[in-house]
């Protein structure tokens, strides 16, 4: 016989007052280290955008920024943040067009 676990929801706090997301399902440490990777990705996306505004035919960059973004997406699915994921989906479509 197969034992469910339930986890409780774990909220995410980006000011002292309220929760602005709330995941289900999604274990705290997990939860943890998703938004660690994604903060991660966030910041080599930006760089990378930075450094494309001054060399825009950098393939390799620009083939680096979709994986960054692809992986930011994938993880948003994982912890259930949809309603970013219609955006940053259009953003990978995007940056597939230049690749």
């Amino acid at each position: 016989m197969a034992t469910t676990i339930q986890t409780p929801p774990t909220e995410v706090y980006m000011d002292a007052d309220r929760a602005i997301f709330q995941s289900s399902g999604v274990e705290p440490h997990i939860l943890a280290d998703l938004t660690d990777d994604i903060y991660e990705h966030y910041q080599q996306c930006e760089q990378a955008l930075i450094a494309l505004d001054r060399s825009p035919i950098d393939n390799e960059l620009v083939r680096s920024l979709f994986r960054w973004v692809h992986t930011i997406k994938g993880n948003l699915g994982i912890i259930g943040f949809s309603p970013v994921l219609p955006l940053v989906g259009a953003a990978e479509d995007l940056l597939g067009l230049l690749r």
